[in-house]
């Protein structure tokens, strides 16, 4: 049975860029979850782990996803492919007497810095600790307690463009700097964003973009622009004007995550609302809702992250459903390569006829079509499937026979 064949025929052209990731925290669902960026189609969870009360979400040089959970004091590492847990990489062992973290106390960010080290702000203890960048063994205490009064140091921690540290200090509506070698404070009591600059209320995620300094300010609903270099206030980016009658900002209510998405807008969570909403990158402008309120359980999002993979990424069938026609969508792929669709109904390997050692992840892999992928490094396989298939799940993968590469493996359950 041909679960997918092919629809469409495109012509080739130069190589594409690689697919991408929107990776959403849920802190109250104790999730992270995944998102084709482009398609905005979910690809489920990251899997496994002591992940409690998720935070922070870094790529590490080694290509795994660094997130903070921030209820167990530890920072997990993930596949960022398949989403896979990998370990604890920092974590206090209760089999020993010492504190193996060096006190980390609520992690709600953590960064790698220009040394190669781990910078993690541990949120209870108002202070930045770092650890050793390849083992994650504990180092010392970068930014001690309360240093320039820091007060509850949260998620949106960075490293600025000048190789300085930028904390958001949640507690005292300021963002602090510190110097990237010392830890000592830098300015007036380490303040860059000075005490409710602009109205700043609870600040979170920190963003440098071009001349501006972008700051979600959670207790005023708004992200807030700064000058880059001086820190002083420019104007409210984001915000609800009471004068125009219309909701300006998309009802959001408690802006903390924000990114820049490939397509140069503004992504923001709207903790309170479940939300993840788009913005205009250039005006501010609120644009659309990019994860519904509540979708796939997500509770309280605090943290994105925009993650770029390796490989091709294969978007689930839609609508999923048996004895209709169904759709699936592959991006990241080689523009002008040939690519395969291969499915089958158990986990297994099977080898790909001329990538030696290749093999998809699929017991008798059957060939459900093939397809040459466009200049934008997409390509879509569709066909009716028997609605004797209901209830079935089935394996999905793609190869690129020529440059040998494969997709994410895909399991679907056909409604």
């Amino acid at each position: 049975m041909h679960v997918l064949a092919v629809l469409t025929l495109f012509l080739p052209c130069a190589q594409a860029e690689p697919a991408q990731l929107l990776l959403v925290s849920g802190y109250t669902s104790d999730s992270v979850d995944r998102y084709n960026a482009a398609s905005l189609a979910w690809h489920g969870r990251l899997d496994g782990g002591p992940l409690n009360g998720a935070q922070s979400i870094t790529l590490g040089p080694d290509g795994l996803l660094y997130v903070c959970s921030e209820e167990e004091d530890a920072v997990l590492r993930y596949a960022a492919g398949t989403g896979a847990f990998v370990d604890a990489f920092v974590d206090d062992d209760p089999g020993t007497p010492v504190d193996e973290t060096g006190g980390l106390d609520g992690p709600t960010a953590a960064v790698f810095g220009p040394d190669g080290h781990w910078y993690v702000a541990s949120f209870n203890t108002d202070a930045v600790l770092r650890y050793q960048g390849s083992s994650g063994a504990f180092l010392d205490v970068f930014v001690p307690p309360n240093s320039a009064n820091l007060n509850g140091p949260d998620v949106g921690m960075i490293f600025g463009p000048d190789g300085s540290l930028y904390v958001p200090s949640y507690w005292n509506h300021t963002v602090k700097r510190y110097d990237a070698l010392t830890g000592a404070p830098i300015g007036t009591n380490g303040n860059f964003v000075a005490f409710r600059s602009g109205g700043l209320a609870n600040p979170r995620g920190l963003i440098f973009s071009g001349a501006h300094f972008y700051v979600a300010s959670e207790g005023t609903d708004e992200v807030l622009r700064y000058d880059a270099i001086s820190g002083a206030f420019v104007d409210e980016f984001v915000w609800d004007d009471p004068a125009t009658g219309a909701d300006d900002n998309g009802s959001l209510n408690g802006p903390c995550g924000m990114e820049f998405g490939p397509d140069g807008q503004l992504y923001v969570t709207s903790v309170n609302s479940d939300e993840v909403l788009r913005f205009d990158g250039s005006s501010g402008d609120y644009l659309d809702t990019v994860v519904a309120a509540g979708a796939n359980g997500v509770d309280a999002p605090t943290f994105l992250r925009f993650v770029a993979l390796e490989g091709i990424l294969l978007d689930p069938a839609v609508p999923g459903i048996a004895g209709q026609l169904n759709t699936v969508r592959i991006f990241g792929a080689t523009a002008g390569e040939r690519a395969f669709f291969a499915y089958g109904f158990s986990a297994g390997s099977t080898p790909v006829p001329g990538c030696l050692l290749l093999r998809v992840g699929i017991a008798q892999a059957r060939l459900g079509g093939q397809e040459i992928v466009d200049s934008s490094g997409e390509a879509s396989f569709a066909t009716i499937v028997p609605a004797a298939a209901a209830g079935r799940t089935v394996l999905m993968q793609v190869v690129e026979r020529r440059s040998c590469r494969l997709s994410n493996l895909l399991t679907q359950t056909l409604q």
